[in-house]
């Protein structure tokens, strides 16, 4: 098993657009700092995992941008490699619908250009992770298992459940299609999903050679992570440690602390920002002091309160997801992506619209962030709104 380093490199690059030949200068630096040797990746499977949470346009920033995996793509075509892109959007894991987030995230015509295999074999496989410290045993998809080398590319962006995403939240995406709503039941409590979401990533850390670039140069502020505001960062991130890659990502947006990072500093996978070894720029050169926390996240301290009168003040006091109903079209993928089946579609004058099961919901926000309308927001409670 491969050893990760909490003094891995971390290479950090002011970037303000998606320019391609731009973003391969930056990414050729990046991987000289990182002391990353693409020719020693010849003969190896060598796959792109990118963020294509969903069906978007590149531009609304919720999906890592086809300029960097392009970018990626002339480097390792350099090399005589042809990777292989493979994700798990949210949703059902179907080759028909991959078929189409591939062409609405700008990715079809890589492809088409043979620079890039897009993957539909829609199979995956158990593995099991006795080091794990939640979870032991995680189902991937097919090709990140078959996979000697890993190029994740994340987007940085709020996010209502994990307040950030970034590097280690992007390997969510391995995870087979429904399966991830069982996560989320499995493990309502954020510390719970926090945890498990670095067990992931630990576990594909040790068994493959993961390479991580952060797309920072649009990322996404409020209510992340895909029905938010596309805000300007201007960095690319890389580092061969996704853990340590956060703690920079996580600085240049201001957004300390993050559950995922904080567990990663208890397992001894990073380090604060001060001791973190960051070739290139300095984040204060180019942080951020006003990037937009998403509603879900705002007055998040109590979260920090303990679970008094069985839990229930809690509850009274958590963010909600509600119904937006001029935006509304009456899909259902809100019903559809709910892990506990607390969403139901009603009957309300000429069309079927979600009513909300409150006292079983275990506020994941599945529903928020699949939602291809971006019709459910984030109710926060009336004494929180008033106080801020």
């Amino acid at each position: 098993m491969a050893e990760i380093k909490s003094d891995e490199i971390v290479a950090l690059d002011a970037c303000d657009e998606y320019d391609v030949e731009k973003i391969y200068d930056v990414l050729k630096r990046q991987f000289n700092n990182c002391k990353i040797d693409v020719s020693s990746f010849v003969g190896k499977k060598v796959v792109i995992k990118p963020n294509l949470v969903m069906k978007k346009d590149p531009e609304d920033a919720a999906t890592a941008h086809p300029a960097v995996i392009e970018a990626l793509c002339r480097i390792l075509n350099e090399n005589g490699i042809v990777p292989v892109c493979a994700e798990s959007s949210g949703g059902p894991y179907l080759a028909e619908r991959m078929s189409t987030i591939y062409k609405t995230c700008g990715l079809s015509r890589l492809a088409d250009e043979n620079k890039l295999v897009l993957n539909f074999d829609m199979s995956d496989e158990s593995i099991g992770f006795p080091g794990g410290k939640t979870s032991k045993v995680f189902h991937v998809i097919k090709p990140i298992c078959d996979a000697d080398v890993i190029f994740s590319v994340s987007k940085l962006k709020s996010h209502s459940l994990t307040k950030m995403s970034g590097a280690v939240k992007n390997f969510y995406g391995v995870i087979p299609g429904l399966e991830k709503f069982e996560i989320h039941a499995r493990f309502p409590e954020m510390k719970d999903f926090s945890s498990m979401l670095c067990d992931l990533c630990q576990m594909l850390h040790e068994n493959k050679t993961v390479i991580n670039i952060v797309d920072a140069i649009f990322g996404m502020e409020g209510n992340g992570p895909t029905g938010g505001e596309k805000r300007k960062i201007g960095a690319l991130i890389t580092s061969k440690n996704a853990f340590c890659a956060d703690e920079v990502a996580m600085e240049l947006i201001g957004f300390s602390p993050v559950m995922t990072v904080s567990e990663s500093k208890k397992r001894a996978f990073c380090r604060d920002i001060e001791n973190t070894n960051v070739i290139g720029c300095k984040t204060d050169d180019l942080k951020l002091s006003d990037f937009k926390l998403a509603d879900a996240s705002s007055g998040g301290f109590l979260k920090a309160l303990p679970h008094i009168l069985g839990g229930r003040l809690n509850r009274v006091f958590e963010p909600k997801p509600a119904l937006i109903p001029d935006k509304c079209v009456g899909c259902g993928e809100c019903a559809r992506s709910c892990p506990k089946k607390t969403i139901e579609m009603v009957k309300k004058g000429s069309k079927r619209v979600p009513h909300f099961n409150y006292e079983n919901c275990i506020r994941c926000y599945c529903c928020q962030e699949l939602c291809p309308h971006t019709a459910i927001k984030i109710r926060r409670n009336l004494v929180l709104r008033i106080i801020k």
